[in-house]
C-alpha cells in the first residue's frame, strides 16, 4: 500500500454528490483530500481570505454559481500560483 499525499482543496460551486465523487477518486489515486465548500461569490471571497489551499476545484453549478472568469479572477487575486 502506498502512502497518501495530502491536499487541502476548496470546492467552488460543486454539488455535494460531485464533491463526494471527487474525494473518493482522489483517495483511490493515493491522495487524502481535505475539502471545504464555497457556494457563490461571497463564500468564495471569504474562503480565499484563509490560506493553505492546495487547489481550487470549480464546477459552476447552482443558482448562485460564480461565473468561471470571475471565480478565476478572485482566486488569482488571492494567490496567483494557486491551481484552479
Amino acid at each position: 500500500m502506498r502512502p497518501y499525499r495530502s491536499l487541502r482543496a476548496l470546492l467552488v460551486d460543486v454539488p455535494p454528490a460531485h464533491g463526494r465523487l471527487i474525494v473518493r477518486a482522489m483517495e483511490e489515486a493515493g491522495w487524502r483530500l481535505r475539502t471545504e465548500h464555497a457556494d457563490g461569490a461571497e463564500e468564495l471571497k471569504a474562503a480565499l481570505r484563509g490560506r493553505g489551499w492546495g487547489a481550487v476545484l470549480y464546477s459552476g453549478d447552482g443558482p448562485q454559481a460564480v461565473p468561471a472568469r470571475k471565480a478565476l479572477e478572485l482566486v488569482r487575486l488571492a494567490d496567483p500560483h494557486l491551481p484552479f
